[in-house]
């Protein structure tokens, strides 16, 4: 399974109604990644809600962050998922819960897209995402619900909130963003009587991105399902989602380590991925070692270092491999994700078994790939 997508009802919607109007179940099935519908609680009057601060819900204290935390980290252990692959969506109320868990929750969310959602005033004061957190928002410009120029006013009375540009280019501020480019999308549907036009911010802190699509003419709804049908909001979204890069940590230490290469990569230059690395001490082995000088996935090598530290490579991540393999000992490296030799298919039979080793400063065990 590859990630974990949180599809967030709006304010008196609820889980089955979610998973109709989103249709992400059909994205999910052909895309081949989880998702889960929450169901928000119901408030003083009856209606079922996501605590975001709304001025009618002033006296409400249900904590939906630490709820939806504690969710997604249940399922990640029980299904064994991604902790680096947990996404968030939302509708409305659902979407400006979406901007909360990007402020409060950028350990276990790692991106998040509300759809026709808004940030609210209160929560820009103090958010202050302990990683940086990539962000999608899709607005009509014509909502009447959560209207596409905010009310810092308050004038319809939910509370303040910014503004869909103000709230995108808050969050471009704070990622860092340096680059933006905007284009019009085709006009696919001339009869829904919008069009949209994209808005992505580039160049952020760690490969993060904060777009925004624009549906010009566009009202309060999940496009595709309503309103505007020349994209599909659920598989835009679960597009963003997957392009987002993966930060991995690799512990060094002196002298000889063996390496790989666990996600795609930019630039897999040996140099630039394992800068603190001895120069010419990349070594992959076919009957023989051979110098090397770039990494392929699946493949295994040997490098030296001068010390001990962690080098920081950022991809995006590798849930399946084919690796050809040769007669004898070959050198192999695996997917972003520990699997158990259980789960590796050899059809053909040829690995021996008993023979897949890893290696730590304690020598060669028998290992977990």
């Amino acid at each position: 399974v590859d990630g974990l997508v949180f599809v967030l009802h709006g304010l008196g919607g609820n889980a089955n109604g979610m998973i109709g109007y989103s249709q992400m179940n059909q994205v999910a099935n052909d895309n081949g990644f989880a998702v889960v519908y929450p169901n928000g609680t119901f408030d003083q009057g009856g209606t079922r809600f996501w605590n975001v601060g709304y001025e009618i819900h002033f006296d409400e204290t249900v904590d939906d962050v630490g709820f939806l935390v504690a969710l997604a980290q249940f399922l990640q252990a029980e299904y064994n998922l991604d902790p680096d692959r947990i996404f968030s969506t939302g509708f409305s109320n659902g979407g400006d819960m979406c901007y909360l868990l990007g402020c409060e929750a950028s350990d276990v969310f790692k991106a998040v897209a509300p759809v026709a959602g808004c940030l609210m005033e209160w929560i820009t004061e103090s958010c202050s995402p302990q990683n940086p957190i990539s962000l999608f928002e899709i607005h009509g410009t014509q909502d009447n619900v959560t209207w596409w120029d905010g009310d810092l006013d308050n004038i319809g009375g939910w509370g303040a909130y910014l503004g869909t540009l103000q709230g995108i280019e808050f969050w471009s501020e704070m990622n860092n963003c340096t680059e933006l480019t905007s284009e019009f999308l085709p006009n696919l549907n001339p009869n829904d009587g919008s069009m949209v036009i994209s808005h992505k911010y580039l160049e952020c802190t760690n490969s993060t991105e904060v777009w925004l699509y624009e549906v010009n003419g566009g009202g309060h709804d999940w496009p595709g399902s309503s309103g505007n049908m020349d994209i599909n909001s659920s598989e835009e979204i679960w597009e963003f989602f997957n392009n987002q890069n993966t930060i991995m940590n690799v512990d060094y230490v002196p002298d000889w380590n063996l390496v790989g290469l666990a996600l795609d990569v930019a630039d897999a230059s040996c140099n630039i991925l394992f800068p603190e690395s001895i120069e010419g001490t990349l070594f992959s082995f076919n009957n023989g070692y051979i110098s090397e000088t770039y990494l392929i996935l699946g493949e295994g090598y040997w490098l030296r270092f001068g010390g001990s530290g962690t080098t920081t490579i950022t991809g995006t991540p590798v849930n399946d491999l084919t690796i050809s393999l040769e007669e004898g000992w070959n050198l192999i490296a695996g997917i972003s994700n520990p699997i158990n030799i259980s789960e590796i298919e050899d059809p053909d039979g040829v690995i021996v078994p008993g023979t897949v080793y890893g290696f730590t400063t304690e020598g060669y065990s028998s290992a977990e790939i």
